[in-house]
C-alpha cells in the first residue's frame, strides 16, 4: 500500500496538538516508517521539522492573502496551507503544482472538500506572487521584522533583545535557522575517533572532524541511528560538545564518588564513567521512564561503574548528605539554547514559564550544595539563555556558605582559543562560568559553571 508522506506529517502535526513533544513526534514517526526509502523519510523530516521552524512566516504569508485569518481556520486546513506555503517557498525540487494538488486532495480526504476550493484559490494566488511577498519594514517594526523573518515568537525576541542588544539578539536568531548537524562523542574506552570515521565511513554516514573537541565528530547525514551498527554497539553516543564542556572541567579526585542529579538520558553521565578517576556514578531522574533511558545508554556503551536511581531533585535526600566528590546539576529549564534542534520550544517559553523553572532551579541547587562533600565540587549546567535561570543561579550558590566559584580557565584555553568568542569564554571562565551562545562554537546554547566546597 502506497504511502502519502504528506498526510503522515498532517498526522505529526495534529500529535502535536496533544501535547507531544515536536522531537518525539518526529522519532516515533520515523521508528514506525523504517521500512520507507531514505528519500521518503527525508521528505517527511525536512517538511515536518520546516513547517514548525518557519510557522510564523508561513501564517504571515497566508494571512497576506487569505480573507480568513489562520486562527480562525479548521485545524487540518491550516496545518495543510502551511506545509504547502513551505514546499513552495523552501522545497525547491517540489513543484508548486504538487504541493497545491497534494493539499487540496487531502483535505477532500479529511471530509473537507466544501474548503478545498479555498486552499485551491488561496496556495495558487501565493504561488503566483510569491516574488512581490514583503517583510515588515525593519526600521518602523524592528521586533515584528525579526518575528516574521526569523519566525520567532513576539516575547521570546523581545527577550533575547533585552540580554543580548539588537546585533547580538539578530545573530542568535540566525544560528537558529542554520543546519545543526548531530554529534557524536566517542567511546573513548572502546576506540579512537580514527577509528570511528572508519566505521561510520563504511556504513555510508558522512561526518566532519571539525568540532571544539577531538573526542567528538560531526555526523553531516544520516537516515535513522537505528541502522548504524556502530551505534547500537555502544561505539558513541550522542552529545553535543556543549555538554562535553563539562567533562573538560570535572574536578576528581582518585576513587572519585559523583552524582549526576538530573542524569537523563545520561550523557554527562557516561562523560564522568569514562574518567578512570570515577569509582561510582549515582544518576538520578524522577521517575522509571528516565532512568530507563540512562540504563540503556550506559547498557550499549559497555559501562559498569553507574548505580541508577529515581529521585525527586527538588525534595532533600538524607542519604546523599555530603556523600559525594562531584555533583553534576544539569536543570531543568526553558531550553532557549535548543531552539535550532528543538523547532517547537520556541512557541511554549514565556516569560512567567521562565520564572517558574527558576524557582525548581533553586530547590535543585539548595538541595544538591547538601550533597557535596567538604572540598567536593558543584556543576550546574542549563541548555538555555536567560539571566533569570543562569547569571542568578550562579549568584544563588555564591551565597551558599563555604561555596566558592572555580577558575577553569586552564581546562578550555586550548579548546576555544581558536574561535573568535575563545577570549571571552576564557575570561568568563576565570569567574567560575562561560555562555556557550548559538552561532559561536557551532554548539548549542548553554551555560555552565563549577564551584568548589570548602574543606
Amino acid at each position: 500500500m502506497a504511502v502519502n508522506e504528506r498526510e503522515i506529517v498532517l498526522d505529526m502535526f495534529l500529535s502535536l496538538k496533544d501535547g507531544k513533544p515536536g522531537h518525539i513526534v518526529l522519532k516515533d514517526t520515523l521508528d514506525n516508517y523504517l521500512y520507507l526509502d531514505k528519500a521518503s523519510r527525508g521528505f517527511i523530516t525536512r517538511l515536518y521539522e520546516g513547517s514548525i521552524e518557519k510557522m510564523i512566516y508561513l501564517d504571515f504569508v497566508i494571512n497576506s492573502f487569505s480573507k480568513t485569518p489562520v486562527k480562525k481556520l479548521k485545524p487540518i486546513i491550516k496545518i495543510l496551507m502551511e506545509t504547502a506555503v513551505y514546499q513552495i517557498f523552501f522545497m525547491d525540487r517540489v513543484p508548486d503544482s504538487a504541493a497545491i494538488n497534494e493539499a487540496v486532495k487531502l483535505a477532500k480526504k479529511r471530509g473537507l472538500a466544501g474548503l478545498s476550493g479555498f486552499v485551491n484559490g488561496v496556495l495558487r494566488n501565493i504561488a503566483r506572487n510569491r516574488e512581490n511577498i514583503a517583510l515588515p519594514d525593519k526600521d518602523k517594526e524592528y521586533i515584528r521584522y525579526l518575528e516574521v523573518k526569523y519566525s520567532m515568537p513576539k516575547e521570546v525576541t523581545e527577550h533575547f533583545i533585552k540580554e543580548y542588544g539588537n546585533v547580538q539578539a539578530e545573530e542568535i536568531l540566525e544560528a537558529f535557522e542554520k543546519k545543526q548537524p548531530i554529534v557524536a562523542r566517542v567511546n573513548g574506552t572502546r576506540l579512537t575517533r580514527e577509528e570511528l570515521v572508519k566505521k561510520l565511513t563504511e556504513e555510508d554516514v558522512k561526518v566532519s572532524t571539525d568540532t571544539v573537541f577531538p573526542e567528538s565528530l560531526k555526523i553531516l547525514e544520516l537516515d535513522s541511528l537505528n541502522f548504524l551498527e556502530s551505534f547500537e554497539n555502544g561505539d558513541f553516543v550522542i552529545q553535543d560538545e556543549s555538554s562535553q564542556f563539562i567533562g573538560k572541567i570535572a574536578e576528581l579526585p582518585q576513587n572519585a564518588k559523583v552524582l549526576d542529579i538530573c542524569a537523563a538520558p545520561g550523557g554527562k553521565t557516561l562523560l564522568m564513567a569514562e574518567k578512570p578517576e570515577a569509582e561510582r556514578i549515582t544518576a538520578c531522574d524522577i521517575s522509571e521512564k528516565k532512568t530507563g533511558l540512562i540504563e540503556e545508554n550506559i547498557n550499549r556503551m559497555g559501562i559498569k561503574k553507574v548505580i541508577t536511581m529515581v529521585n525527586d531533585a527538588t525534595v532533600f535526600n538524607k542519604k546523599f548528605e555530603e556523600d559525594f566528590d562531584l555533583v553534576i546539576c544539569d536543570l531543568p529549564c526553558s531550553g532557549l539554547g535548543v531552539i535550532g534542534r528543538k523547532r517547537d520550544i520556541k512557541y511554549n517559553i514565556t516569560g512567567n514559564k521562565i520564572k517558574e523553572l527558576a524557582k525548581l532551579q533553586r530547590e535543585i541547587l539548595e538541595n544538591a550544595g547538601k550533597y557535596v562533600k567538604k572540598g567536593g565540587y558543584l556543576i550546574f549546567s542549563t541548555c538555555t539563555m536567560s539571566k533569570l535561570e543562569n547569571e542568578e543561579n550562579f549568584k544563588f550558590i555564591s551565597e551558599f556558605s563555604g561555596f566558592s566559584p572555580v577558575d577553569f580557565s586552564d581546562k578550555i584555553k586550548d579548546s576555544v582559543v581558536r574561535y573568535k568568542a575563545g577570549g571571552r569564554l576564557i575570561s568568563e571562565a576565570e569567574k567560575g562560568y562561560i555562555r556557550l551562545l548559538p552561532g559561536e562554537l557551532g554548539t548549542d546554547g548553554f551555560f555552565i559553571s563549577e564551584f568548589m566546597r570548602e574543606e
